[in-house]
């Protein structure tokens, strides 16, 4: 299979995938690790790489992570819970996004340990991070709104503005995990 023709049936996969979450009326829970993920309508659900991001990221006890394209929380409420981070900030651009990590943190009793900001990928914070997690969208297709923007982006815009910038947000040996 080429390239391009992968693509377009990652495209064709994403759209009845979106069919699926436009017509969810209420929350889809998960049992991810002994964790509670309850995911909202409009939300991207935990699907195996943000489950893999989440578990295979080195973290150590006291490190101080940011969560970028946060999605449902899946990584922010894991690495705080499971692996045990001091903090983690999570962020995200989607309003519905944001009650969600908000929803999973105080399920899991971490909302304590979990700064949630909406934000455009970083925020305007004087923070270096040890670790970076990122599940950002990964297919270049043009995105016609919030929830598609979870799949879609044109130019991989995102990708590459986290690549570029995201090393500025990292402590003196600090490692970024993208997925």
């Amino acid at each position: 299979m080429n390239l391009n023709a992968f693509k377009n049936e990652t495209i064709e996969r994403n759209k009845e995938s979106l069919k699926r979450w436009r017509e969810q009326k209420g929350t889809r829970d998960f049992d991810i690790d002994g964790l509670t993920i309850k995911v909202l309508p409009n939300v991207f659900p935990p699907k195996s790489d943000s489950v893999l991001l989440a578990m295979y990221a080195k973290i150590k006890e006291g490190d101080v992570v940011l969560d970028t394209c946060a999605g449902s929380g899946i990584q922010s409420v894991y690495l705080a819970k499971i692996k045990k981070a001091q903090r983690v900030y999570s962020f995200d651009i989607s309003d519905y996004a944001i009650e969600n990590i908000k929803l999973n943190a105080k399920l899991n009793g971490v909302q304590d340990k979990i700064e949630i900001i909406k934000c455009d990928i970083f925020p305007k914070l004087d923070i270096k991070f040890d670790v970076i997690v990122a599940n950002p969208p990964y297919t270049d297709y043009e995105a016609k709104d919030i929830l598609e923007m979870s799949l879609w982006d044109k130019g991989n815009k995102v990708l590459r503005r986290i690549l570029a910038e995201g090393g500025t947000y990292l402590k003196t040996g600090g490692k970024m995990y993208l997925s």
